[in-house]
């Protein structure tokens, strides 16, 4: 965990708060955001690589570390996902 609101996320998936600089904030944020969206949606019709605007985001946030944080985005966007299902 990197910051306050990555404890508060990690007790509560639902939570809504993110801490500017926090990395993993970032990564939670981009999980959540219409352009990783519009990448699943690409993705399940059969589409390759990453789209322009999703890897745009990426790149922003983190740099050259950008693809790392693409498995970290995953990751957050699946617990989130998980926490709807179950409530």
């Amino acid at each position: 965990m990197s910051c306050s609101d990555c404890v508060h996320f990690a007790q509560n998936p639902n939570w809504g708060g993110y801490r500017a600089g926090c990395l993993e904030c970032c990564a939670r944020s981009i999980a959540q955001s219409p352009a990783f969206h519009d990448a699943l949606m690409d993705r399940q019709k059969g589409a390759n690589g990453f789209p322009p605007r999703y890897k745009e985001a990426l790149q922003r946030a983190f740099r050259g570390d950008w693809q790392t944080f693409h498995v970290r985005v995953k990751h957050y966007a699946g617990l989130i996902e998980k926490a709807k299902v179950e409530a």
